[in-house]
C-alpha cells in the first residue's frame, strides 16, 4: 500500500511542481490574515513536540525536493506549531490525526484519509487517541528550504 501510494503521491507532487502549484502568488494588496489562533487543546500544547520522520525516499525536481516521509505521533504527543515552504499531501495509515489547519480548526483523519496542507499554512498534528499514528507524507519542499519551520504558539 505504501508503495502504490508513494509512485501515485510521486507523480502528482511532480505535476504539482512542474506546473508552479507550490509557488506564492505575486499580488499587489495582500488581503488582511486572520488573526493566528491554535485550536489544539491547551492539555497537548503543555507538552514537547513528540513525533519521529523517517525519510523513505527523495528526489530532487528542478527547484523542489519530493521527500516521501514515514511520520509517527505517539498517543498524546504532537508535532508542534509549523508550516513548510511548500505543500504536503499526508495519507493517514494507523490511528486517528487530529490536524489544526489554521484558521479554520481541527479535523480528524481517520486510517485510509488523506489531507493537503498548502504552502506556508500553519497547522499541527496530534493524537487524542489510544494507539499510535502512523501517516505517510509527500513533501514538495522549496531546493535548500527545511522540510518544517517551526512557529511560535499565538
Amino acid at each position: 500500500m505504501v508503495w502504490k501510494t508513494f509512485r501515485v503521491s510521486v507523480v502528482a507532487i511532480a505535476v504539482m511542481a512542474g506546473s508552479g502549484l507550490g509557488s506564492r502568488p505575486v499580488v499587489a494588496q495582500a488581503p488582511a490574515k486572520p488573526e493566528a489562533k491554535s485550536s489544539v487543546p491547551k492539555e497537548f500544547l503543555k507538552k514537547p513536540p513528540s513525533i519521529t520522520r523517517k525519510i523513505l525516499d527523495q528526489k530532487e525536481v528542478g527547484d523542489y525536493v519530493l521527500t516521501m516521509a514515514i511520520v509517527d505521533v505517539p498517543v498524546g504527543g504532537r508535532e508542534g506549531r509549523h508550516r513548510h515552504e511548500g505543500v504536503l499531501i499526508g495519507l493517514v495509515e494507523e490511528g486517528v490525526l487530529s490536524m489544526d489547519h489554521e484558521p479554520t480548526g481541527v479535523r480528524d483523519y481517520k486510517p485510509g484519509e488523506t489531507f493537503y496542507i498548502p504552502d506556508g499554512q500553519i497547522h499541527e498534528g496530534f493524537n487524542k487517541g489510544t494507539v499510535p499514528t502512523k501517516v505517510v507524507g509527500s513533501f514538495v519542499i522549496r531546493k535548500g528550504q527545511p522540510m518544517a519551520v517551526p512557529m511560535p504558539l499565538p
